[in-house]
């Protein structure tokens, strides 16, 4: 669908050295621009992880094919809203024309990538905890008020068990607070995901030394 509209090709062999070259800096182009992507849904999943221990879950865990590694629940849960939020925005359909411009800031060509780009990339790479954190703010804020309610709790009434109850206090509160913080996270998805075609942009101007 986008190779019509890409313009021209070096008429070069693929086999020759300058070929390899040419296929080489089109897989790190595409490289950079997907890990650009990629380090949104990261972001999500951070909070996920940030959650779930605040609420005792970090045990609650399973493996995910797609990590290669075991992943708390509620990273995986907070991917899966993160992706359907993704489709419904049309993220795939921006993510095509963003390839197509690629094309156009980045002609197939022997140029050497500048390496400015990669200098946005890792400046952008602070996403993940950033945006992560604010993600998980509001559970981490309430959660960790409960816990100072239960130390407070624990000294004046030494005879309660803060061990046998703050575990699942922990737990019903935190699920609460999730179910009214999950539903009006999409405006902050949207804000990120906004960001994140900026980013990319960013990233591939910045392999054209613009």
């Amino acid at each position: 669908m986008i190779a019509p509209m890409i313009g021209p090709i070096p008429a070069i062999p693929p086999g020759s050295l300058a070929g390899l070259w040419i296929i080489g800096q089109q897989l790190f182009i595409g490289i950079a621009m997907g890990l650009t992507m990629r380090l949104l849904f990261a972001a999500v999943q951070t909070a996920g992880e940030f959650i779930g221990l605040q609420m005792g879950l970090s045990f609650a865990s399973f493996f995910d094919p797609s990590n290669g590694t075991n992943t708390a629940v509620l990273s995986r849960l907070f991917n899966m809203i993160a992706m359907l939020t993704f489709l419904a925005l049309d993220g795939h359909l921006l993510i095509l024309g963003a390839l197509l411009h690629s094309f156009e800031a980045l002609p197939i060509s022997q140029t050497p990538l500048d390496p400015k780009g990669w200098g946005n990339l890792l400046d952008w790479s602070r996403v993940i905890f950033v945006s992560g954190l604010l993600l998980a703010l509001p559970l981490i804020v309430s959660l960790l008020t409960i816990n100072l309610a239960m130390g407070i709790l624990n000294r004046a009434a030494p005879q309660l068990s803060v061990f046998s109850i703050g575990f699942p206090v922990m737990l019903i509160i935190g699920l609460l607070i999730l179910t009214t913080v999950l539903p009006n996270s999409s405006p902050f998805l949207e804000s990120l995901f906004e960001s994140g075609f900026r980013a990319m942009d960013s990233v591939v101007n910045g392999l054209a030394g613009n």
